[in-house]
């Protein structure tokens, strides 16, 4: 029992690491992309209100 446990412990740890690792650079890749598109989101938010704005100041 423990010699099998002693063999399949390496493969463990690397398939572990591997998900680790593989994990890690597509959360680094969604972060990337899902920055850019919430500034995206954000800058037409920011266009939508600076137009509100310029169109509520004549209605004053």
């Amino acid at each position: 029992m423990d010699q099998q446990t002693n063999q399949l412990y390496p493969v463990f740890v690397f398939v572990n690491r591997h998900i680790i690792i593989t994990g890690a650079c597509n959360n680094l890749l969604l972060g990337i992309f899902g920055g850019e598109m919430l500034a995206g989101v954000w800058e037409k938010e920011q266009r939508n209100e600076t137009q509100r704005s310029t169109e509520n100041i004549p209605s004053m």
